[in-house]
């Protein structure tokens, strides 16, 4: 709201529009109006996912992450070093476990298995566990999949028909999947 204030003793040209302020042109003269706009935390001021540290120890590759967070949850295993061999190729994996509509949990995990690119679709629901791949350990060498905030959402994958429906239900079966989101900045 604008306050039409006597200027007093600032002179023209002291006081003018920018950041926190805008100036309003009316008949009678010029105000201007304080814009007070509170910041609500958002996807951009939270930590991105990054390594913190990593050592090479005998023949074990240690790492430690920082990691961001997927649909606002963060993993549980935070604070714990990962380890794996310094030879071959390991995933850098986020676990995430729901109630079917929601993330309830995150787990890091470290190993070897590659994450499925299959479709992993369930009838009726969506599937109570899913992995996203953050990172990659090649031979002793860290690289970063992941770099934003990351949101999923159950979506309905395909639709199959049942044939014939019984009494009562639908004569389709929703197929769920969880689907990523657009990047959060």
């Amino acid at each position: 709201m604008a306050a039409n204030l006597p200027l007093g003793h600032i002179s023209a040209g002291t006081v003018r529009a920018g950041y926190g302020c805008r100036e309003i042109r009316l008949p009678s003269g010029v105000i201007i109006e304080a814009t007070h706009q509170r910041r609500t935390a958002s996807a951009r001021d939270t930590t991105k996912w990054r390594e913190v540290s990593s050592r090479i120890q005998g023949s074990n590759f240690k790492i430690y992450i920082y990691p961001s967070s997927i649909n606002r949850v963060i993993p549980e295993n935070i604070f714990d070093e990962l380890s794996c061999n310094v030879n071959g190729t390991f995933f850098l994996k986020a676990i995430c476990t729901t109630n079917g509509k929601t993330l309830t949990g995150i787990e890091l995990v470290l190993d070897e298995d590659e994450i499925s690119t299959d479709n992993q679709a369930l009838k009726n629901a969506a599937p109570p566990e899913f992995q996203v791949c953050v990172g990659i350990v090649n031979d002793g060498i860290y690289y970063q999949v992941e770099t934003v905030n990351l949101e999923y959402e159950p979506r309905i994958s395909f639709v199959s028909e049942r044939v014939p429906p019984g009494p009562g239900e639908e004569p389709f079966e929703r197929w769920w999947t969880w689907t990523r989101k657009t990047d959060t900045p």
